[in-house]
């Protein structure tokens, strides 16, 4: 059985690291982004405000293009960090690349490649984040 060296110990621990701080970065958002809190964000909102302020119909029009103004300046916001932590992503990838041996570049692609299928989930779009990771086959079957 081959043992691993401290190198790669330190190494995955700071990948790990660094997706799981990435992750934590930006799934709140996501979250926000996809509407996670259970349908229509805004409507909701102005729910909830119309009954504790008490609004006029002419406020809560008002409130509900303040809150579709302020969701498209969000989804914008984040496609602009989504493009920049994708850039680090791909910068991150191609420095560690440069440290591997021929067979182990080959494993890191593979790996790559699975970590990209689990981070986008089935039917998510182009350019934006998906919901993390998925447990792999040995956390199913706790």
């Amino acid at each position: 059985m081959k043992q691993f060296g401290w190198k790669h110990l330190i190494w995955s621990l700071a990948v790990g690291i660094a997706i799981g701080l990435a992750l934590g970065l930006h799934l709140p958002r996501w979250r926000l982004m996809h509407g996670h809190r259970g349908g229509d964000q805004t409507s909701h909102m102005v729910d909830r405000f119309s009954r504790d302020l008490k609004l006029t119909a002419e406020q809560r029009t008002k409130l509900t293009a303040i809150l579709e103004n302020t969701h498209k300046r969000i989804v914008s916001l984040h496609k602009e960090e989504g493009t920049k932590f994708e850039a680090i992503r791909k910068e991150t990838s191609r420095a560690i690349e440069r440290i591997l041996t021929p067979e182990q570049a080959k494993r890191f692609h593979e790996m790559e490649k699975r970590r990209e299928a689990h981070r986008r989930g089935p039917g998510a779009k182009a350019g934006c984040p998906g919901p993390g990771p998925e447990p792999g086959p040995e956390a199913q079957g706790r």
